[in-house]
């Protein structure tokens, strides 16, 4: 496991990588501002984590295969 950076169309990654995936603790922020920090596992959000919306609400949910549950 090792830290990087990943850059998509859609966004940026910042956090902890795995085999050149997002696995571990990192955060994500789509281009909109919007974004996830929190847990990854083989590039979706899978865990505990943070997220703001577009509109600058913040919840804290539960994901399993990018999923929230």
């Amino acid at each position: 496991m090792c830290n990087g950076i990943v850059r998509r169309r859609d966004g940026t990654y910042v956090g902890q990588l795995k085999d050149g995936k997002m696995n571990g603790n990192g955060k994500f922020i789509w281009n909109d501002g919007s974004f996830y920090d929190g847990e990854f596992k083989n590039n979706k959000r899978h865990g505990i984590g943070n997220s703001k919306d577009k509109n600058g609400n913040i919840e804290v949910a539960k994901w399993v295969d990018d999923n929230k549950i």
